[in-house]
């Protein structure tokens, strides 16, 4: 009969020291849900760069740009000619660091482009984490 009590109260004192170690472990991480555990505290930075490129390549391959942030964020970059959306394309940054994105345009921007002679395509990134966001824009002038 005293056995009863005893196993029962071991299986709480081990269930107990399973929670606690589980707690200890999330608090101590210091980990955001939201973020999937990067720092967040820092306001994002995002600058935009490209090489120069041609209406050809834009609407076979996309107008590739380069994007630069200071921590982990998500960035949206825009395109749009003559005041409408031409494409869009996001990239999620674990860290700091640089990455290429390649944003393919519409099928309508293509038909468009590939009648021009000239485009202006004005490009625009906005970066966004727990702690704010920030927007850097481009104009590529297409020949």
């Amino acid at each position: 009969m005293t056995r009863r009590p005893v196993a029962l109260a071991a299986k709480a004192l081990g269930f107990l020291l399973i929670v606690a170690l589980a707690v200890g472990a999330v608090a101590s991480s210091g980990a955001s849900r939201q973020t999937g555990g990067y720092d967040t505290t820092t306001k994002p930075i995002v600058k935009l760069s490209a090489a120069k490129q041609t209406i050809k390549s834009v609407v076979r391959k996309g107008a590739k740009v380069r994007v630069r942030v200071n921590v982990a964020q998500k960035v949206k970059v825009t395109a749009s000619a003559k005041g409408k959306k031409v494409g869009s394309k996001s990239k999620s940054f674990t860290g700091k660091g640089k990455k290429t994105v390649r944003i393919r345009l519409a099928k309508k921007a293509r038909r468009a482009f590939r009648k021009s002679n000239r485009v202006k395509l004005k490009l625009r990134a906005v970066g966004r984490n727990n702690a704010g966001r920030d927007s850097d824009t481009l104009t590529l002038k297409l020949k």
